[in-house]
C-alpha cells in the first residue's frame, strides 16, 4: 500500500476513535444529568410539605383570604403553621425570621401597630425582616409571633395580594436551618360599602353614558 494511503488510514482510525471517545463522553454527560434529575425529583415533592410561615387572618389557622375596608383598621397576624390547613406545626423551632411584603398590585400594606408575642426575642421591624428568637426549644402546634393593625391603602375596591414570609433561615433546636413557605393573603377591598362586584358594575353604568 503506498504510504499516502496508509497515512490517510492511521488518520481515519483516529477520526473514528475519537469519535467514539465523544460519543461516549455524551452519553457518561446525559446519565450524570438524569441521575441528578432523578435526586432532584424527591426535593421538590419534599417542598410541598415544608412548614409555612407569614400571614393570616386567624391567629389558630392559616386563613389566607379577607375582607377590608380601604383606609380601615384591621388585624393580621403573623403565625407558623403546618404545610395544610390544620395540619399541626411538626417542627422544633428556637429562631423564626420574617418580613411583611408590599400587596399587588397597586395598593399599600400599612402596618401602624404590632404587638409582639412576648415569648419571642424580636429584633427588627416587619417590613425590613424581625428576628424572632426563643431561649427554649418551642414545639407548639402553632405559634403566634406577631399581631398587626394594619391599614389598606387601595385606589379602588377589588382583591389585593399580600404576602409575607421568611427573610431568613430558621433555626432549630439543633442549631440546624429548616426550610419554610411563605403564606400570602387575598385581602378583598371594599369603599364605604361598595363592594367589588357592585363597584364594577357601577363603572361600566358610567361608561355606557360617557
Amino acid at each position: 500500500m503506498p504510504q499516502g494511503h496508509r497515512r490517510l488510514s492511521r488518520v481515519k482510525a483516529r477520526l473514528l476513535t475519537r469519535s467514539k471517545k465523544f460519543d461516549l463522553a455524551v452519553i457518561a454527560g446525559l446519565l450524570v444529568m438524569l441521575a441528578f434529575t432523578m435526586l432532584l425529583v424527591p426535593r421538590a415533592e419534599a417542598q410541598l410539605t415544608f412548614p409555612r410561615l407569614g400571614l393570616s387572618a386567624s391567629p389558630t389557622a392559616y386563613v389566607d383570604s379577607m375582607a377590608v375596608e380601604i383606609g380601615e383598621e384591621f388585624t393580621l397576624y403573623v403565625c407558623a403553621f403546618g404545610n395544610q390547613p390544620g395540619e399541626p406545626l411538626e417542627q422544633e423551632v428556637s429562631v423564626l425570621q420574617w418580613a411583611v411584603h408590599q400587596v399587588c398590585c397597586g395598593a399599600v400594606l400599612q402596618v401602624i401597630d404590632t404587638e409582639f408575642n412576648p415569648a419571642f426575642h424580636h429584633e427588627g421591624t416587619p417590613y425590613f425582616g424581625v428576628s424572632s428568637s426563643s431561649e427554649s426549644c418551642v414545639t407548639d402546634d402553632a405559634i403566634v409571633l406577631a399581631t398587626l393593625t394594619i391599614v389598606l391603602d387601595a385606589p379602588e375596591p377589588g382583591d389585593y395580594r399580600a404576602a409575607a414570609g421568611p427573610w431568613a433561615a430558621a433555626v432549630d433546636c439543633d442549631g440546624n436551618n429548616p426550610l419554610f413557605m411563605d403564606m400570602p393573603m387575598t385581602l378583598t377591598a371594599t369603599s364605604n360599602g361598595i363592594s367589588p362586584v357592585s363597584q364594577s358594575t357601577w363603572g361600566g353604568v358610567k361608561a355606557t353614558y360617557r
